[in-house]
């Protein structure tokens, strides 16, 4: 019976036992759909334990080796069994004691057991029971994570379903109504799902944001900046300025196509292709003055004859791509900022009045900093 016992266990649970980590939900899942069992997960100690109060005259909890898969011990936790209404749940808690709730046509049974120097073969037992003392049916035996138990219940005064929370350091039980918990606990769940969705919102905006801004280089544009990325990682940018009085005009615009190569949410690194355009004109007034013939040349006799304006153009014509990097951290990011940084690699053709053609090939960095509107 005890062989038999055992193979069904593992048998039933290998595919867990293959993986490399097995978590105590995948056992339990397991357990339920057997309908049987009640399993608990020491995953410091490679062991696992069995409740099988439904299978045999006396409530026992199965100690077995995960890697050997044998039985170590075999510990009888109750002897008040009624065949088919006694129900027993067991819970490892963060104490490394090993707790079970045995509930049948009796008393409620709470106890817990720890093993000598984690040796199971010799546990003690340490009864909880007349904590519950005015309980009724209790049920879902948990550790909490502050160390304490927790069991659901039916208060016997009130009839409310409560919390009862069990301190096994100093044996002190707080009870708490279950509705106000659940309640609790749903707004605890609404509110980290709402900051989720809120991370997840922020996270989408910057992945497909837009916005306004100031830019500084010669492939990206000198002067205002307006930059909008899509949510399938492509992005363009655009940048212009100027400047013109009564004898000159300086203008610029850089244009570039942006492409993310991979991104968090706070660094966004991308490839670029762009051009841009600087042109530049200036006019002038130009003298002439008279001359007279002396010592076989021409001399100024400082004496102006007549005045005309002349006028110069230049344009100057930008092609490259590189690589860039954005930086958002969390207190720009809150305000809508971030910073860029581009070094691309350029051909430079100038069209000017002195000559016109091939002007070279240059690295230059270039900065931006942009302001993404909030959606």
């Amino acid at each position: 019976m005890k062989l038999w016992f055992i193979s069904l266990v593992f048998l039933l649970s290998f595919p867990l036992w293959a993986q490399e980590d097995v978590s105590v939900e995948q056992l339990q899942e397991m357990a339920a759909q057997l309908g049987r069992l009640d399993l608990a997960v020491d995953d410091q100690h490679n062991t696992v334990f069995v409740s099988s109060i439904k299978m045999e005259p006396c409530g026992k909890i199965h100690v077995v080796d995960i890697q050997s898969q044998e039985e170590i011990s075999s510990l009888c936790t109750t002897s008040l069994v009624v065949r088919g209404k006694t129900q027993q749940e067991i819970e490892l808690g963060r104490d490394g004691q090993l707790y079970h709730l045995t509930v049948g046509e009796g008393r409620p049974e709470l106890a817990a057991i720890v093993a000598q120097d984690g040796d199971w073969s010799k546990s003690l037992s340490i009864d909880y029971s007349d904590l519950l003392l005015g309980k009724l049916f209790p049920r879902n035996l948990k550790a909490e994570a502050d160390g304490r138990i927790s069991v659901e219940a039916i208060e016997f005064k009130s009839k409310m379903p409560v919390l009862v929370l069990i301190n096994p350091l100093d044996r002190s039980v707080e009870t708490l109504p279950l509705f106000k918990v659940k309640e609790a606990l749903e707004s605890l769940d609404e509110a980290k799902k709402e900051q989720s969705d809120n991370d997840s919102e922020e996270s989408s905006d910057y992945a497909k944001g837009s916005g306004l801004g100031f830019s500084a280089g010669f492939l990206a544009g000198l002067g205002f900046a307006y930059r909008q990325m899509f949510a399938s990682g492509w992005g363009f940018h655009i940048a212009a300025g100027g400047y013109a009085d009564e004898s000159s005009v300086d203008a610029n615009v850089g244009i570039e196509l942006l492409r993310v190569l991979d991104e968090t949410n706070k660094v966004r690194f991308y490839a670029l292709a762009g051009s841009s355009l600087y042109y530049s004109s200036s006019k002038y007034l130009v003298y002439d003055y008279a001359t007279t013939p002396c010592e076989d040349k021409e001399c100024y006799t400082g004496v102006m004859e007549s005045g005309r304006y002349e006028s110069s153009r230049s344009s100057t014509y930008n092609f490259g791509i590189g690589l860039g990097i954005e930086y958002a951290p969390a207190g720009l990011r809150a305000k809508g900022l971030s910073m860029t940084f581009e070094l691309p690699i350029f051909v430079r053709f100038v069209n000017r009045s002195d000559r016109s053609g091939f002007g070279g090939i240059a690295p230059w960095p270039s900065v931006t900093l942009i302001y993404y509107f909030r959606r």
